[in-house]
């Protein structure tokens, strides 16, 4: 908590005196870094704290994930692909009875790679989302005791919930191979 001397001697706090200083609107070069951290060692800028007087500059949480993001990204795409190749395929088999019966009813190919479509970005979107919200969990949590700042990778995980299962669906959509029932003309046997 960031109060003035008076405040806290007010409501009965012990303030440890600290020298803050806000961000400029551009990012500090290293030279400008090593500067501040030799005047205030230096005791160039007036601190009570001299033993223990350093320097930080904090610059927030990186807008976008570092290279670690978009691993951990490729990594949740691998095992979201993984997955829904087994669960479309089961669920495929499942439904060859209801693609007998479009088939047998006259349903246009798109129907088909339509159904493919919903089935896949429900199966696979509904993982991902869930993952999503999951990964949130920890890092709320962390921040809740103050300790880091509630600053998920915002772009990677809507990569991970959105794009990821929608990328999946159009893939299942546009490799969906439309058969035709065979049917035989009990009729003409006979």
């Amino acid at each position: 908590m960031i109060v003035s001397p008076e405040t806290a001697h007010r409501l009965g706090l012990h303030p440890r005196p600290i020298v803050l200083l806000a961000r400029p609107s551009h990012q500090p070069s290293q030279a400008q870094l090593d500067e501040l951290a030799a005047a205030v060692g230096a005791g160039r800028i007036n601190t009570d704290l001299r033993p223990t007087a350093y320097s930080y500059v904090e610059n927030g949480p990186q807008r976008f994930a570092g290279t670690v993001g978009w691993i951990v990204l490729g990594v949740a795409g691998l095992i979201t692909l993984g997955a829904s190749v087994v669960a479309l395929g089961l669920a495929r088999i499942d439904a060859r009875r209801d693609e007998l019966t479009l088939g047998a009813v006259g349903a246009p190919p798109r129907t088909l790679r339509g159904i493919a479509f919903w089935q896949a970005l429900v199966l696979a979107g509904l993982g991902s989302i869930v993952g999503g919200a999951f990964a949130l969990v920890p890092a709320y949590a962390m921040s809740l005791s103050g300790q880091m700042a509630f600053a998920p990778p915002w772009l990677q995980l809507g990569a991970t919930a959105v794009g990821v299962p929608l990328v999946i669906a159009i893939v299942t959509a546009l490799t969906r191979r439309v058969r035709r029932p065979a049917f035989v003309d009990r009729t003409a046997i006979g």
